[in-house]
């Protein structure tokens, strides 16, 4: 049993990670956020262009996005 339950697990972990990507890449920023804790202070976020909480990851690529289609 321990065996499919670590396979249900890894099958959920990509899926949220594929869905993430997918609602970046597409814009979809309300579901991208929902990819995360509701308490933006529990996700941490620290990539090349960005360091801080979930809210600011999810504004930053917003607010590029509406500049490019301005």
């Amino acid at each position: 049993m321990a065996r499919l339950e670590k396979f249900l697990n890894e099958a959920e972990i990509k899926d949220l990670l594929v869905r993430e990507r997918y609602y970046r890449d597409s814009h979809q920023w309300e579901n991208l956020r929902q990819c995360y804790h509701p308490d933006a202070a529990k996700t941490s976020i620290n990539i090349t262009w960005y360091n801080g909480d979930i809210d600011g990851f999810v504004t930053g690529p917003k607010q590029m996005a509406t500049r490019k289609s301005a």
